[in-house]
């Protein structure tokens, strides 16, 4: 999961207007190159966390 918030509302970068709102973006959504313009950015916040395994079944 990538999120990602803007120092200025409306900041343009890879295509897309960034709110100053944090934003979700699934894994995948950005390629590995656009990822690392994002994270290199000073007018975004850029944070990527790994998706927890959804449970299935109960617990024993």
């Amino acid at each position: 999961m990538v999120t990602i918030k803007s120092l200025k509302n409306g900041f343009r970068r890879c295509g897309i207007a960034h709110p100053a709102t944090p934003v979700e973006y699934e894994d995948g959504h950005f390629t590995d190159d656009q990822l690392a313009a994002l994270k290199q950015e000073p007018m975004l916040s850029v944070t990527v966390t790994e998706d927890k395994p959804e449970k299935t079944g109960k617990a024993k």
